[in-house]
């Protein structure tokens, strides 16, 4: 038997925040001037930033900077008196503007992009979270992945908006120009990219198309063809996420969340046994590892002994950290886990340890490199996870994800201001020149920012081989002309 229920009961909750309620389109003022400011920003990028230095790998610096800043003030400015400001989303928008000061003054380009990656990861769920529109309290893992994905949604979901306010002649029928602008819109990069593709694969195509293309645009370049799109598109899809910010509402949820229980034989003997395998291994490294550089030595050099070591116990170590969160809460009041879980964090440092050890045991022998720096940063964040969980085991009432969260986020900025160009640069020929490194690489220093420019005068003054081509490919570099949009502190 069918039964006609009303359209919003047949959906599920979870749901209704990913199928937005048909609504007229409410754009004033406000949106015109949000998607002007945001055009303008990224037609300066599109036309500012160096396609040449994007191609092999080097993001501006001040053009950068001022693209950070700028999204992040307009999105304060157009959220109003709607933000509802919590101490997780100010330190992530506080973290996010630190990040993109740093592109004005160091310039290593691997700490560039790593950089963006974490702007693109942290700087939409903090502004979600600034707006409130989360059903989960902004403070813990579940709230950032919830504004995670809301933030993903709301930068497409809403990308016709000006389309719809500005087409007065489309009033008549909504619907079918609403999916034929989605269609157009998501058309366009894809063809875009399987144009260059083929155009890259066949020269005879190439040609064709560039016949094509001057035929149908006349003078109009095909970068400036390129560059328009790139503009409208990026526009887009910020106006989209910040036009979400201010129309999707959530209820905050404070009742009780779902608990899980297990029976307390079904977490005390997998725990018993990992304990069981850790302890072997933690006995194997008092009796070797720790034995000095000489019994590494043994097993196949320095090389190879850090190399088959480090990242898998340094998986091995984030592993327990989920072991012990989950044990913990389908045990959470359970004295027997809770003894075993304690061991389990202990035995969880001493491999930890092992990990530094086998690194410092490499970059001994071989020296510091940006990649090294960043395996020594990775065990400082399992350190930090590790204190978080000893202190969960003692005071489970306290909520320490967020401050978990919040000395990551200090150790990267920290990380960012010490300069690791020159701090590696610096390590390696002071080392060799005092004869403690048998090798060093000038030809990978000069890669490097100009941080590392005195640490490589110093190895010319010694008299080291390839030192001198290295510091004038770099001085080379130093001195060439640059934009507005690439300048730094560093170069």
């Amino acid at each position: 038997m069918q039964t006609n229920l009303p359209e919003a009961e047949s959906r599920p909750a979870v749901e209704e925040w990913m199928e937005p309620e048909r609504v007229p389109v409410n754009f004033k003022r406000r949106e015109w001037l949000l998607f002007g400011a945001l055009a303008a920003l990224f037609a300066m990028c599109c036309w500012g930033f160096d396609p040449e230095r994007l191609a092999n790998g080097r993001l501006p610096g001040l053009g950068m900077a001022l693209m950070v800043l700028a999204l992040e003030g307009a999105a304060l400015l157009y959220l109003g008196k709607r933000a509802k400001p919590g101490p997780l989303a100010i330190a992530m928008l506080a973290f996010d503007a630190l990040l993109g000061a740093a592109y004005l003054i160091y310039a290593n380009p691997a700490l560039r992009w790593m950089n963006l990656m974490l702007l693109f990861a942290t700087l939409p769920t903090a502004l979600y979270g600034l707006a409130g529109n989360c059903v989960r309290p902004f403070d813990g893992p579940g709230a950032l992945f919830e504004g995670g994905l809301r933030a993903v949604h709301g930068a497409f979901v809403h990308m016709d908006k000006p389309f719809l306010a500005a087409g007065e002649a489309l009033r008549g029928n909504k619907r079918r120009a609403r999916g034929a602008i989605l269609g157009l819109l998501i058309a366009a990069p894809v063809l875009m990219l399987a144009v260059v593709l083929l155009a890259s694969a066949d020269p005879v195509f190439a040609n064709l198309f560039a016949k094509i293309a001057v035929a149908v645009l006349g003078e109009v370049p095909v970068f400036t063809l390129m560059r328009l799109c790139l503009t409208l598109l990026f526009s887009l899809i910020a106006f989209s996420m910040f036009y979400a910010l201010r129309r999707e509402r959530a209820e905050l949820r404070t009742g009780e969340n779902i608990k899980l229980r297990a029976p307390s034989a079904a977490v005390r003997l997998p725990l018993l046994l990992f304990n069981l395998v850790y302890a072997l291994f933690v006995y194997v490294q008092f009796a070797n590892l720790f034995g000095g550089a000489q019994t590494a030595a043994m097993t196949g050099g320095y090389a190879e002994y850090a190399r088959s070591g480090f990242f898998q116990l340094a998986f091995v170590a984030a592993l327990n950290l989920c072991v012990f969160g989950a044990c913990r809460a389908l045990c959470p009041d359970d004295r027997p886990v809770r003894a075993l879980l304690l061991l389990l964090v202990a035995l969880t440092a001493v491999i930890l340890a092992s990990a530094a050890w086998r690194m410092r045991l490499y970059v001994g022998a071989y020296g510091l490199s940006f990649l090294r720096m960043l395996t020594f940063l990775g065990m400082l964040a399992i350190a930090l996870a590790l204190l978080a969980a000893l202190w969960k085991l003692f005071f489970p009432a306290h909520r320490v994800f967020k401050l978990l969260l919040i000395g990551w986020m200090a150790a990267w900025l920290l990380f960012n201001a010490a300069d690791p160009d020159r701090i590696i640069a610096r390590h390696n020929a002071s080392r060799y020149l005092d004869g403690t490194l048998d090798k060093v690489d000038p030809d990978y220093l000069s890669t490097l920012s100009s941080g590392a420019l005195g640490p490589l005068q110093d190895l010319r003054d010694g008299g080291v081989p390839g030192a001198d081509e290295a510091l004038s490919k770099m001085l080379e570099r130093i001195d060439a002309p640059l934009s507005w949009a690439d300048w730094s502190v560093y170069r």
